[in-house]
């Protein structure tokens, strides 16, 4: 199974537009920081710029977060760059076989849940607590 890095990452990205200098947020430097590429973090910029969770200006490495770190939740984030469903039933199963034929559709109702309660959580988490917990807060 494939895991995703993408919400700790944007994340990352979040708190280093909100705590570095205007000079250090050119996407080489924040690449460096979060140890990718530097057009891996352009493409995750460009998904929260979409979302409205980051502002930036044409032409200058100067992104700003549009919201104060409380005001942003780990939700907004995973929905900016990775809204896909933390849980996936296999749709190739047997559709002939008792279970095959059963399986993705009873799976469904409790996949649904496990993704429900991870939104709540998420949406419980802001970026506010995150820099906290980091000691970064200001």
């Amino acid at each position: 199974m494939r895991t995703s890095n993408l919400l700790s990452d944007a994340t990352h990205i979040m708190l280093c537009v909100d705590l570095f200098d205007a000079d250090q947020l050119s996407s080489n430097l924040i690449a460096a920081s979060v140890n990718t590429n530097p057009v891996v973090v352009r493409r995750i910029m460009s998904k929260l710029k979409v979302a409205g969770l980051l502002a930036t200006v044409s032409g200058k490495a100067v992104p700003t977060l549009t919201r104060k770190l409380e005001n942003i939740t780990l939700l907004d984030i995973y929905l900016a760059v990775d809204s896909a469903n933390l849980l996936h039933v296999d749709e190739l199963t047997n559709k002939n076989c008792v279970i095959g034929g059963q399986i993705g559709h009873t799976l469904s109702k409790y996949y649904d849940k496990v993704q429900r309660s991870a939104y709540d959580e998420l949406a419980q988490i802001t970026l506010k607590d995150v820099a906290h917990d980091l000691t970064l807060n200001k």
